[in-house]
């Protein structure tokens, strides 16, 4: 069976399966939040034992002022969650120096710092990088007692790397946690529990305790002395289950209308010098929804936001591409729902682009515009808004730069980072993402949902599955070479794997209630890809159209179907659009306008009566730039402005006239050189506003900059993000 065969055959199984599910399925009882034992309202009077456990993170978004990103997460098979309690820890070493024996072997003696300064023992966690090597090397925890010396306090250990060390020097990276004791107790204020309610939790022991023998967890239902036990588990980390969050619901019926403090016991049963390090993930105390009856104005429809990272708009054939890259998103996704001509990105590069769909803010104002920035200024993110009415919120990503550390899992209950075998070389994961999706989505429970979905299949290095690679010819277009022409047609290939998969995940989502009836679907891309239209390949570029114009289409309920919108939209937008269809409110700071009118059915054509200047930037470029260069555009019209050695070079384009950018034109008309100063100058006077409220409300501003995990670090220097 040849390959147009084997798609043909999975494209009409998938079109027969969209076409039979979702109009009659029933939708399953809905829950409302209660109590969400992590937040710090419920937090008041809780009893923590030991008590240096963290139930606070204070550290690493200290600007930050809702309370979702203080909350403390653990991580998980590179799951991270909010918890109830965490281990104390700190970082040690970055990227020090250190010189091994001939035998792989050092000792090392490192300062710690902070609130660690005062613990007996801590757990270290180091990582090696040999003299010309790419790759860091895992080494065993080491249970250390801290000593003084001099006036520092240290830790001493033995480094042994064996016979992948010959000798000579290295590089050092090295963080530790707190060891105290062999049990934990978190027990909440006591709470009214409502009728026919239920608890949904789960945990885990932290992989740097994943031989150290089992962690028995208990939950107790207590009553001034006396306590009622609900569950009571053991989970050994070196079990496959034990390597994982464990998942749980428990019936809280028999004590509905009664009042409770909810007890959370774990017991480590190893003995000697063991340690563990056991978690509780997200207890959520869920009651009974209201009736529709009884609350008929409340509609909150599940949302799915899919980022299908590099995919540019005119490599999809519902934008006119010759090739069929994309036949489910057009005849199912389109087809039935409200596709945009006009979205603009935020930035040409991975990073920017998210948290400018996440806060409403551009990159110049909340900061996460390099590789190692992080989120500095105080800014409500999508995830947390929602979480906030009530959503349950996950994101599961691939490889890319969204790390959580950097601000990306502020309000997301669970946020999943798939990393490639080799992260020096990147790959997509896409069937693993979406089959994670699924997992979740089974697990989850009965309440509505926001669901962020990241591939990086679609990203260089292009490698589609073999059943791809005979997939369209290669004989265009024929200005190309042939290795030329086999990047883009990978690149294709690419496009049309993830396009079958994102069938194969919506139909399973119909088949389970979870469709147009009550999910909302939003498509879109962080940026596009240039092929040589300017002379390179890839998107270390300056901002021209085949990087800034990305693809969006949404469908779901109350959305018009089958409608084509001429629209300019930029990532701004996204964030207030998906808040005003959930019922959400919009954070005052968000800078995007709500394009959710122009979805709705029976809505006028044409867009802004005055077009709006729409800015955008790429703030990684190739040698003989300095970043960042900007781009604005208002209506046709779009100017360039960029950094070169012999200094700023402005130019314009008539996008009209000229889509391709073939013809720079100086010089540049007033109101366009006006526009890119007059937004350069908002967000300078937006984000001195932003720190201002953040000292008012006594929370220093935070590092700009945080190191990164030192193999992210070199996956994305191997990508060129940074040198």
């Amino acid at each position: 069976m040849d390959w147009r065969r084997r798609i043909l055959i999975r494209s009409l199984m998938i079109d027969a399966l969209a076409g039979a599910v979702g109009c009659g399925a029933s939708e399953p009882p809905r829950w409302d939040v209660a109590y969400r034992l992590v937040d710090p309202a419920l937090r008041h009077d809780a009893l923590v034992e030991p008590s240096s456990l963290l139930t606070r993170d204070e550290s690493t978004f200290s600007t930050q002022t809702s309370d979702a990103s203080r909350l403390p997460r653990a991580t998980i098979d590179d799951e991270s969650r909010h918890v109830l309690t965490a281990p104390d820890h700190g970082p040690l070493a970055y990227r020090v120096a250190a010189r091994l024996s001939k035998a792989g072997r050092s000792t090392v003696t490192l300062p710690v710092g902070g609130s660690l300064r005062d613990a007996r023992r801590v757990v270290v966690l180091p990582r090696v990088r040999l003299e010309g090597q790419r790759s860091w090397l895992g080494v065993a925890p080491s249970l250390v007692a801290l000593e003084p010396k001099g006036e520092q306090i240290v830790a001493a250990f033995d480094l042994d790397i064996g016979r992948r060390g010959a000798g000579g020097p290295a590089e050092l990276t090295a963080t530790a946690l707190r060891v105290e004791g062999t049990t934990t107790r978190y027990t909440t204020r006591p709470i009214p529990l409502p009728a026919g309610a239920r608890l949904e939790l789960g945990f885990g022991v932290l992989e740097a305790a994943a031989e150290q023998g089992p962690v028995r967890f208990g939950v107790e239902a207590c009553r001034k002395d006396h306590c009622d036990p609900l569950l009571t588990e053991i989970l050994d980390p070196e079990t496959a289950e034990g390597r994982i969050w464990n998942d749980r619901t428990i019936d809280l019926t028999p004590l509905g209308g009664k009042t409770r403090a909810l007890r959370f016991r774990t017991e480590h049963l190893a003995d000697g010098d063991a340690f563990s390090f056991p978690v509780w993930a997200d207890p959520v105390v869920l009651a009974p929804a209201e009736t529709r009856e009884t609350r008929p104005n409340i509609v909150r429809p599940n949302i799915v936001l899919l980022s299908i990272d590099t995919l540019r708009r005119d490599h999809l054939d519902l934008y006119g591409y010759h090739r069929e890259t994309a036949p489910f998103l057009r005849a199912q996704m389109a087809a039935h729902g409200v596709v945009f001509d006009g979205l603009i990105a935020e930035a040409t590069t991975t990073d920017p682009s998210h948290m400018t769909m996440f806060t409403s803010l551009p990159a110049s104002v909340h900061g996460v515009a390099g590789s190692f920035r992080m989120l500095t200024v105080p800014a409500a993110t999508l995830a947390e808004t929602l979480r906030a009415h009530g959503y349950q919120t996950a994101a599961f990503t691939e490889d890319g730069p969204l790390a959580a550390q950097r601000g990306f899992a502020i309000g997301f209950d669970s946020y999943r980072e798939n990393k490639s075998d080799d992260l020096l070389v990147p790959v997509g994961r896409v069937e693993d993402t979406f089959g994670q999706a699924r997992q979740w989505l089974e697990q989850r429970g009965d309440r509505p949902f926001f669901l962020f979905l990241h591939t990086f299949q679609v990203h260089a290095p292009y490698r589609p599955p073999e059943v791809y690679r005979s997939l369209f010819d290669e004989r265009e277009p024929a200005s190309l070479s042939a290795s030329q022409r086999r990047t883009i047609a990978d690149y294709d290939r690419e496009i049309r794997y993830v396009d079958d998969e994102l069938g194969k995940l919506v139909v399973w989502m119909e088949q389970r209630g979870l469709g147009d009836h009550n999910t909302i679907w939003v498509v879109l891309s962080d940026h596009g890809e240039e092929f040589w239209e300017h002379g390179s390949l890839g998107h270390l570029a300056l901002p021209h159209e085949e990087l800034l114009r990305v693809p969006l289409i949404a469908r779901g309920p109350g959305i018009a179907r089958g409608v084509r919108r001429s629209d300019m939209v930029h990532h701004l937008d996204l964030m207030p659009t998906l808040l005003e269809l959930a019922g959400a409110p919009v954070p005052d700071d968000a800078q995007g306008r709500s394009f959710a009118p122009r979805l709705r059915p029976n809505e006028g054509g044409g867009g802004d009566p005055v077009p709006r200047a729409l800015l955008s930037a790429s703030w990684a470029l190739p040698d003989g730039f300095v970043p960042p260069a900007f781009a604005v555009r208002i209506g046709s019209e779009k100017m360039m402005r960029r950094t070169e050695p012999g200094g700023v070079v402005e130019t314009w384009y008539d996008l009209a006239a000229d889509p391709h950018e073939r013809d720079a034109r100086k010089p540049v008309p007033a109101r366009l050189r006006a526009a890119i100063e007059a937004n350069e100058n908002a967000a300078t006077a937006l984000r001195s506003q932003l720190f201002e409220r953040a000292e008012a409300a006594a929370r220093p501003a935070a590092p700009e900059s945080a190191p990164l995990d030192p193999e992210r670090e070199e996956m994305l220097r191997a990508l060129g993000y940074i040198e």
